[in-house]
């Protein structure tokens, strides 16, 4: 199980996803909703939650696609049980809030890419 917001879906979510997928036999992402974003990054999501759902779909790593809200990621760990958790690692132990749940294997990160690099490339032009 991964979980994002996956806005203006980029090469890092891609490899993310891919690597995730290969370390398991199905694989579940679960799409940050636009309050979650709001609530936990301060900022809102360029694209709509129906299509950054629509484009991990589009990707063919996801067997399972569902929606984190504002109640987070315990709800959607104790719904599906998963065996562990995946993430990038720009995040770690201090910083991640699925610690704890179940295993966390953590990915390596994208370098030089992510959706914040994009939104500060979209304000400057």
């Amino acid at each position: 199980m991964t979980f994002g917001g996956f806005d203006l879906l980029h090469l890092g979510h891609i490899n993310l996803l891919r690597e995730a997928k290969k370390r398991c036999e199905k694989l579940i992402v679960c799409v940050s909703t636009d309050d979650y974003i709001d609530e936990h990054k301060g900022i809102y999501p360029f694209l709509s939650l129906e299509d950054r759902i629509y484009l991990v779909k589009l990707t063919g790593y996801a067997d399972i696609v569902d929606r984190q809200d504002v109640r987070g990621k315990k709800r959607l760990i104790e719904k599906y049980n998963p065996d562990a958790l995946f993430v990038g690692d720009d995040w770690h132990k201090g910083t991640y809030d699925g610690e704890g749940y179940c295993r966390v294997v953590y990915l390596k990160h994208t370098d030089g890419i992510s959706t914040s690099w994009y939104r500060e490339k979209l304000r400057s032009n």
